[in-house]
């Protein structure tokens, strides 16, 4: 019965995640019947089509949830390896050009982790909560771990709490148990003021098995006016899955949000945000 039950959730997450891919077979069904001059399938297809792209209206609509008011920036980033080979030197290299001030690494295998875990001139390397995941940020944010292994960041005067999540994928079948585990273990986490979730999900923010975590903890995707903005797999490009994520709460605003080429072959492309601290307080 449980096994059943599993099996319903994932065809139905299975569904959800893949509506854009859906949306744009129809689409394109569409322009192929109305090339045909068969307008009134093409009619029928064109509104199948955008009964798919609805529910991602929220994505690519301009938002400004948070006032633009000033403030100090923070550039983050999270970068899910996918058991890609990343050196200590690419790594290097990497953080000196893009220049991210948080860069949130998952999906590394433990040699790997142990290597990249020696550190990176500059930058404090935190251990995530996951034994595949690894926390770079900036010495000059005094980044320290808290007793409850969130990350605390001091930008401009105020206090940034940073959770790194790495969940298993939503649309694997044998990975439902573990994913069923992280997520009841996010929604018992606690309520900071002014925070920022930041890792891999394994599927969209807007999942099924997310929404309680998102409403108790008041999260925005950093996504919400600025794209799809897909991750993975990387091949894909944009016709790919938004599964890595940037979450924030409070007085936060999303200056920009944007991906960009994977760090290695193999890796997911990277996402990446400037985010402002608005409270007056700390500016």
């Amino acid at each position: 019965m449980l096994g059943q039950l599993e099996s319903r959730i994932w065809l139905g997450a299975l569904t959800a995640e893949l509506h854009f891919q859906l949306a744009l077979a129809l689409l394109l069904a569409a322009l192929v019947a109305g090339g045909l001059k068969r307008w009134l399938r093409s009619a029928a297809w064109l509104v199948c089509s955008l009964l798919f792209f609805l529910p991602l209206w929220p994505v690519w609509r301009s938002v400004h949830l948070t006032p633009f008011k000033g403030g100090p920036t923070l550039r983050v980033a999270q970068a899910h390896l996918a058991g890609a080979a990343l050196t200590a030197a690419q790594l290097a290299s990497w953080l000196g050009q893009s220049r991210f001030d948080v860069v949130s690494t998952t999906g590394l295998g433990a040699a790997q982790r142990h290597l990249l875990g020696k550190g990176v001139v500059g930058y404090s390397t935190l251990p995530g909560h996951e034994p595949d995941a690894l926390l770079f940020a900036r010495d000059t944010l005094a980044p320290r771990r808290r007793p409850d292994a969130h990350v605390s960041l001091r930008v401009g005067h105020c206090d940034l709490d940073i959770t790194q999540v790495n969940a298993a994928s939503l649309l694997s079948p044998s990975a439902a148990r573990t994913r069923s585990r992280q997520m009841r273990a996010l929604l018992a986490s606690d309520e900071r003021k002014r925070s920022l979730y930041i890792g891999t999900l394994g599927s969209r923010s807007a999942a099924q098995d997310l929404s309680a975590f998102m409403a108790k903890q008041g999260l925005r995707d950093v996504r919400l006016g600025h794209g799809r903005l897909a991750t993975g797999p990387a091949l894909l490009g944009p016709l790919g899955l938004p599964l890595d994520q940037i979450l924030v709460r409070g007085w936060i605003a999303v200056a920009n949000a944007d991906v960009s080429p994977a760090m290695v072959p193999g890796a997911h492309r990277t996402l990446y945000a400037t985010l402002q601290l608005t409270e007056p307080r700390c500016r």
